[in-house]
């Protein structure tokens, strides 16, 4: 998980200095957060983006002699806006559009138009790795939605829509 924000809701035992700690295997642990003079109440920590499997307040002061006591520990991550970039390009037998590097915004789609050269039809197509091919050309339009391969690629992109064959 990644995260760079935790909220504190604090009870009357608070603590006046603290750690937030992360571990990937809850046996080290890394600081992410320092905090001294702590108030109790509702207390937000925003932090340097982390990734860990565990996170935890490691006290290190307490405000009374009653220890440590949380009514909520909330861990956010404040969402860094991923843009996938799409590079498409088309070889001699025809066009693409749009073509070159093509910005897609996270969760969205994007449809290219694929237009075969006069003499040429649609063999196959290229999409994060995996070849499409059409079994027969069609047409009417045919949509793919791929399933991602790498963490980079873009989140469902479609596939772009097939032209029908001209004849040769």
């Amino acid at each position: 998980m990644t995260f760079n924000k935790v909220v504190l809701s604090w009870e009357a035992a608070y603590g006046t200095a603290y750690q937030i700690q992360v571990s990937s295997d809850n046996s080290t642990w890394s600081t992410v957060y320092t905090r001294s003079g702590g108030s109790g109440g509702l207390e937000t920590l925003n932090f340097a983006s982390t990734t860990a499997r565990y996170v935890r307040m490691y006290g290190t002061a307490r405000a009374t002699q009653w220890g440590y006591s949380l009514w909520a520990f909330e861990v956010y991550d404040t969402g860094t806006v991923i843009s996938p970039t799409i590079t498409a390009s088309a070889g001699a037998g025809g066009s693409i559009s749009p073509s070159g590097s093509v910005s897609v915004a996270s969760g969205a789609s994007r449809s290219f138009t694929i237009t075969p050269a006069t003499g040429y039809s649609i063999a196959s197509v290229l999409v994060d790795g995996p070849t499409w091919a059409p079994s027969a050309p069609t047409p009417s339009a045919t949509s793919l939605r791929p399933t991602p391969s790498r963490p980079a690629s873009p989140p469902q992109a479609e596939r772009p829509r097939e032209s029908p064959a001209l004849p040769t």
